[in-house]
């Protein structure tokens, strides 16, 4: 079985969504992704969301 994580931003009452550029109907997104092999649902979160979004999701940056 594969896990996936997804995570909410929330700043200034904005939710940050991101745009995959896909043709279908579903174009925008929270950020997220799968877990890799060995990796914490922790450090899948934090290590997508700075792949996706930059600076955004800063590591630490994980609410339980």
């Amino acid at each position: 079985m594969h896990a996936r994580v997804t995570g909410v931003v929330i700043e200034d009452d904005a939710i940050l969504l991101l745009d995959q550029g896909t043709e279908g109907t579903r174009s925008w997104s929270l950020p997220g992704g799968k877990v890799e092999n060995g990796e914490t649902l922790e450090e899948a979160l934090v290590g997508l969301g700075q792949v996706g979004c930059g600076d955004v999701c800063p590591p630490g940056l994980v609410w339980r």
